[in-house]
């Protein structure tokens, strides 16, 4: 009997592999794979317990943001570890630590892996120191990768533009996939003009731009008071971009914006909205957004990688700069001064494409051609 393949998922946190892959995994374990799971442990672990065929591995060296060299050094070697004990088949490694010391620990343990660029993040984004220590060290962890996967055309241009890979080496992969029958479009009823609610759905982070929509939201707020502002996403003070504990306090005491903690499930707030808002520094490619898409409500982003392909601007929502607060404010208010029915008709005309182009099916799909053609590679 043919022994099962193993595939490892690796990630800087477990919260993002079920939020983004969970489903993936389920259907690989269908399909008679065992898979490993290795990240940090979190309060998403309980979800990978008692699966069979599924193992959690919890990683002890994982940090926030760049540590010292030792530390990163520590990362390494345990990854190594892991990967010579368990011996996978083949490794996906997902954001840029994993992506680089993880990459590296792979090519130490002759193991086939994947790098999927997530988005530019942190280092990218809001340091150019690290960015130019990342450069160089993604150019070699990533030299003898499989292959380099990203969620959007503009990362892979920069990605070859900086000669980090040539492009046979790169592939697009049309996001994490969203279900389509999941974020349904439900029969709401609108809100008032005067109450036109803008959700964002994100971690409390100031590259995802809780700033400029806390500044926005007070812009608006003058012309349209009764204007409803809610964030939804987890706040962790210790990430490096998080915004500050003080300034977070001092957005609740003002009442900028309503504030909802993380919730695995985000479809009842996205039907009580009237437009879901990303005003993102960057992106891989937004869930938020293509959940608020796929259930037939207008968008307002910025227009950055990872944002804009999911916004046909005045047709499915409004584009606006990043950064831009006084933009920002005015896009909301060409959304809050739409008819009920453009409304309707702005969400109406993108969930289209979820289904077309950004299906969950379709990205499973993906996933599973490239795994048997990755692990015939391996047989050869």
């Amino acid at each position: 009997m043919e022994q099962k393949k193993t595939i490892a998922f690796v990630s800087n946190t477990l919260w993002s592999i079920f939020r983004f892959r969970f489903s993936l995994i389920k259907n690989l374990l269908s399909d008679g794979y065992h898979i490993l799971v290795i990240a940090p442990a979190d309060e998403t672990e309980r979800h990978f317990a008692g699966i069979p065929g599924l193992q959690f591995i919890p990683l002890a060296e994982m940090s926030t943001g760049f540590a010292s060299p030792f530390r990163e050094l520590k990362l390494f070697r345990e990854l190594k570890i892991i990967y010579l004990r368990h011996q996978p088949n083949l490794i996906f490694h997902y954001t840029i630590k994993p992506n680089i010391l993880g990459s590296f620990a792979a090519r130490s343990a002759g193991i086939r892996s994947v790098a999927v660029v997530t988005g530019m993040g942190y280092a990218f984004v809001n340091k150019p120191l690290l960015r130019s220590i990342a450069i160089p060290l993604y150019k070699k962890a990533v030299r003898q990768s499989a292959q380099v996967w990203f969620l959007n055309e503009g990362d892979k241009i920069f990605f070859v533009r900086k000669g980090i890979i040539n492009t046979t080496q790169s592939f697009l992969l049309p996001g994490e996939g969203i279900d389509t029958s999941w974020f349904a479009p439900v029969n709401s009823v609108p809100n008032p003009k005067e109450q036109t609610h803008f959700l964002m759905i994100a971690r409390i982070l100031k590259n995802k731009g809780v700033k400029e929509f806390a500044a926005a939201a007070a812009l608006v707020r003058k012309k349209y008071p009764e204007t409803v502002f809610t964030i939804m996403g987890k706040y962790d003070p210790t990430l490096p971009d998080a915004v500050s504990e003080s300034e977070f306090q001092h957005f609740l005491e003002q009442k900028a914006f309503r504030y909802i903690p993380q919730s695995d499930d985000v479809r009842i707030q996205i039907s009580e909205a009237d437009c879901v808002v990303l005003p993102s520094y960057a992106e891989g490619l937004s869930m938020s957004l293509m959940e608020g898409a796929s259930m037939e409500k207008p968008i307002l982003a910025t227009n950055v990688s990872g944002c804009r392909e999911l916004v046909l601007h005045g047709i499915s929502g409004y584009l606006c700069e990043p950064k831009d607060i006084g933009d920002l404010a005015e896009k909301m208010e060409s959304l809050i001064a739409l008819k009920p029915e453009n409304r309707k008709m702005m969400g109406r005309n993108w969930r289209h494409l979820m289904l077309e182009k950004y299906e969950l099916r379709t990205v499973i799909g993906i996933y599973r051609e490239n795994i048997q053609k990755m692990l015939k590679r391996n047989e050869t």
